[in-house]
């Protein structure tokens, strides 16, 4: 990320904390069992075998926690941009924090098996512009693969939304409501709407997640699509679907 990206998004993770651990830690367990349970279909490793684990963006190591519940011989990385979203952290052998930012991990002789990415790349955001947002989310998956080793793979959980005119238009407008740089007596009323106004946000479309792995010399060993339930005032402004999208990756 830029210095100025870093800088905005460590700032809102620092500042809201408490919202993204300890208030969603019931849904936040929920999706991540599902997401195990997805990866455990694809992957069949040993819960003995000692795997090497790097999860970016790990915010309170919620995810790192069940993951090592199932492979506890694993050593895994949380790395997070926020200090005190790492400070939510239990201790848990085998479990190691790292501040450090996601577009130049910190592990320059290391090799994973896994990678974790946890709703982290829609926080990708490239204050110049929509496009260069998704070159930025391209070149991040791309650099990804100098860190596995020759089988590892790349798991991530993102959120999508569509619209009903056209697919991308509802991602397009939450990019520039989040992105506006507003006084903050404006920026306050919108954060009910948006709450990473300032900050910026990138949600992709189920189409744009496929092209941007593409791209970036992917291809999807499995998928899951948690589809949300659009509430009616949702579709007046246009949402024809969102939802949760697990994806398994491995490079070409």
């Amino acid at each position: 990320m830029s210095d100025k990206s870093i800088s905005l998004v460590r700032r809102y993770f620092d500042e809201h904390s408490d919202e993204y651990v300890d208030n969603c830690l019931n849904n936040s367990v929920s999706l991540y069992k599902k997401k195990n349970a997805f990866l455990n279909v694809h992957v069949q490793y040993d819960p003995s075998a000692v795997l090497e684990v790097l999860d970016i963006g790990a915010g309170g190591g919620i995810w790192a926690d069940l993951f090592l519940d199932d492979y506890p011989r694993a050593r895994l990385f949380c790395l997070d941009v926020s200090s005190l979203m790492l400070r939510k952290c239990r201790p848990k052998p085998g479990k190691y924090f790292v501040v450090g930012d996601g577009m130049n991990p910190p592990f320059p002789n290391s090799r994973f098996d896994l990678i974790n990415l946890d709703a982290l790349m829609h926080h990708l955001v490239d204050h110049s512009g929509y496009l260069a947002t998704i070159l930025k989310i391209i070149k991040f998956l791309r650099s990804l693969k100098t860190l596995l080793n020759q089988q590892g793979r790349v798991i991530v959980s993102e959120i999508y939304h569509e619209s009903i005119l056209r697919d991308e238009m509802v991602s397009r407008l939450l990019f520039f409501v989040s992105t506006l740089n507003l006084p903050n007596f404006l920026r306050s009323p919108l954060r009910t709407l948006v709450r990473t106004q300032g900050v910026g946000v990138c949600f992709l479309t189920r189409r744009q997640w496929a092209w941007v792995i593409a791209q970036s010399g992917y291809r999807i060993e499995g998928s899951k699509d948690l589809r949300w339930n659009i509430p009616f005032l949702g579709r007046l402004f246009g949402f024809k679907a969102s939802g949760d999208l697990f994806l398994l990756l491995s490079p070409m």
